[in-house]
């Protein structure tokens, strides 16, 4: 029903073609092209779509004027079959027709909202079946579309269960895994979740049949052996049959890989040299700003233009150097009018991570090069690296260049190293010199000065408190529909112990970021300082599902929450984790002596203040332990106790903790 009491018609789409209202008594009177239209309204943003696109879909092969014709009359077929009460299903404007939402509602559009969202549960659920399931439309327009949009919605959810699969386990991570293979019979990393779900059940014999299966339809379907990955499980299965697989006594902690991405040359399908050398200087400007993205490792092949690589070379050197993803794109005119078509592939399965098109005009050749340039790297650091909270660091503005800055700040804050902080702030003032508007750069400076008070190095941690919620207040006023901010203030005031205030703070960003990686994390750090270090275990592990590539401070995280707890084996091998993706991140090297202190490795835990005295010759340890702001104080004077004791100075009359000598 919509708010007003009145019955929606409700439209399906997955698994075929349903209509749903109790006053259609014969949903067969709406006949296959109607379908199609409203098919392609319902998959269009906005539930719109252009009356000229219709026509072209549904009747490709009649000149333009009959085409629109049978489209007037499709549409008065419908209305009438609809009845007096359905007629409100659509707006036909002049130029396009739109289905109206207060009198439908639609499967599809529900599943993107949904995903959008991350309420990934009720997009598996949405999902009935593959999109318009045993409904043929005879046009070659159509059947393109339809095969794509269908290819498309089928990845989301695929996506949407993945995701799924990821962040349960027990029975449920079986069976949900169970139904990722049955989507797709013929993807082996599906395969592989329902494999290692069923070791981590100890249905050891069971994964092996699962493998087993595999290797047959594998060999039958594709002539294709086990990769790699999956014939290392088995082995790893067939070595361990007397204990349950995957219950190890310490977690198996991998550092997240860095994706290598190869970058093909862009083609040109024009000899015009203007669009020729379009086509070189976006490829270069995309290589040029996926580079500086962090833990990314960018490769490119030959030039673009004419002439090109062989496709087959191309195949080649991707496999050579072990590519996990492929970027493809290319140009073309008609016209005033430019059109690049965009694609990232998983060279692993030839899935299409996304495709894109952007329509332009060459008469601002660099503000184009840019905006693309920085939506191309902006949906890749979503896809690859950062999930969803990349999309807060963009700004309003579509400009590359702040955005560039930024990215460079957010790396140097992360690495929590002093001698990156003053280039850190450099990088954020020039972004809001750029776009003064910018509310990521606020955010960001807020973070900056929230890390001088965390890391200890500021003689005046009051003021970095106050200045970092100063940012987040303006932050928040240019945008405040950007969780950050509120992150932002969480943490400032965690940082001065005022944890009520935290708490709700991070309430507003849960609202506005619930597939926020950052949220999750800080919410983690907000626990474990409160004295909750279980929730931040399982706060941060949130964090990490949804960051696909995480940074080393959540690794860092998962060591300090349980050096908490006492558990110092596992405190060890995270704080290890972090160190691995970041040599000079000097929290998870203090993390580290303090382990091996409690273990009593004396000499370990001095050979390691040794490095840490080497990445911050003026490391103060009474002050960075008074810096960290526990509620219960004596963690304080226990991290303490273990940095003085491996031989890390305290250099600080100001800083006064019980227990110091």
């Amino acid at each position: 029903m919509g708010a007003d009491g009145v019955e929606k018609v409700r439209l399906e789409f997955f698994g075929g073609f349903g209509v749903k209202a109790s006053f259609l008594s014969d949903q067969n009177l709406i006949n296959q092209k109607s379908i199609g239209l409203l098919a392609i309204i319902a998959a269009s943003p906005g539930l719109s779509a252009s009356r000229d696109r219709i026509a072209g879909l549904l009747w490709s092969t009649r000149e333009n004027e009959l085409a629109r014709n049978s489209l007037r009359q499709t549409l008065a077929v419908l209305r009438r079959n609809l009845g007096d009460r359905g007629a409100d299903l659509l707006h036909c404007g002049r130029t396009a027709i739109k289905l109206n939402d207060l009198a439908s509602e639609c499967d599809v559009a529900d599943f993107i909202a949904c995903i959008r969202a991350g309420q990934h549960d009720r997009a598996v659920a949405l999902y009935t079946g593959p999109f318009l399931d045993g409904v043929f439309i005879r046009d070659p327009a159509f059947e393109d579309w339809y095969a794509e949009e269908r290819r498309r919605l089928a990845g989301m959810y695929l996506e949407a269960l993945e995701t799924l699969v990821h962040g349960d386990s027990g029975a449920r991570r079986v069976h949900l895994a169970r139904k990722l293979v049955n989507s797709d019979i013929l993807r082996e990393s599906s395969h592989n979740l329902l494999i290692d779900a069923l070791a981590q059940m100890g249905e050891r014999d069971e994964a092996l049949r699962q493998i087993r299966s595999l290797e047959e339809i594998l060999q039958r379907e594709l002539g294709v052996g086990l990769s790699p990955e999956t014939a290392a499980m088995k082995r790893a299965l067939l070595r361990a049959p007397a204990r349950r697989v995957g219950a190890a006594t310490s977690p198996n902690i991998a550092t997240p890989a860095s994706p290598v991405l190869a970058i093909h040359p862009f083609a040109c399908l024009s000899d015009d040299a203007a669009q020729q050398a379009f086509a070189k200087g976006l490829g270069n400007s995309i290589i040029t700003t996926l580079s500086k993205l962090p833990y990314l490792r960018v490769m490119t092949f030959a030039t673009s233009g004419a002439n090109r690589a062989r496709p087959e070379d191309l195949a080649a050197l991707d496999r050579a150097n072990a590519t996990d993803y492929v970027l493809e794109g290319s140009l073309m005119s008609q016209g005033e009018k430019t059109r690049f078509t965009i694609h990232l592939i998983d060279s692993r399965t030839d899935a299409y991570v996304f495709s894109q098109r952007y329509d332009f005009s060459l008469t601002e050749v660099f503000a184009a090069q840019d905006e693309i340039t920085l939506k191309v790297a902006v949906a890749i650091n979503v896809a690859l690296l950062q999930g969803d909270q990349a999309l807060s660091k963009v700004c309003a503005s579509n400009r590359l260049e702040p955005w560039e800055h930024i990215l460079q700040a957010s790396t140097l804050i992360s690495s929590h190293d002093r001698a990156c902080s003053p280039a850190a702030r450099r990088s954020i003032a020039e972004a809001i010199r750029l776009d003064p508007g910018y509310s990521a750069a606020h955010t960001l400076m807020g973070w900056w000065h929230w890390a001088q008070a965390f890391c200890a190095w500021t003689n005046d941690p009051s003021a970095s408190v106050a200045a970092a919620l100063d940012c987040a207040v303006t932050a928040n006023r240019l945008d405040p529909t950007n969780p950050e901010p509120h992150v932002v203030m969480a943490i400032a005031h965690m940082q001065a112990r005022e944890f009520e205030r935290a708490e709700e703070a991070l309430g507003h960003a849960r609202h506005l970021g619930q597939s926020h990686a950052m949220v999750h994390a800080v919410a983690a750090n907000v626990a474990m300082f409160a004295g909750r270090p279980i929730e931040a275990l399982a706060l941060t592990r949130q964090a990490i599902r949804l960051c696909p590539v995480y940074p080393p401070w959540y690794a860092g995280d998962m060591a300090q929450a349980h050096l908490q707890l006492g558990q110092l084996g596992p405190a060890m091998e995270w704080a290890q984790a972090a160190i691995d993706r970041s040599a000079g991140y000097i929290h998870a090297h203090l993390f580290r002596i303090i382990a091996l202190y409690e273990k009593g490795l004396a000499d370990e835990a001095a050979a390691t203040a040794r490095t840490v005295l080497h990445l911050d010759p003026a490391f103060d340890a009474a002050a960075w332990a008074e810096a960290q702001p526990f509620h219960d104080r004596s963690i304080n004077q226990r991290f303490f106790r273990a940095l003085s004791a491996a031989g890390l100075p305290d250099r600080s009359s100001r800083v006064t903790l019980p227990g110091r000598s």
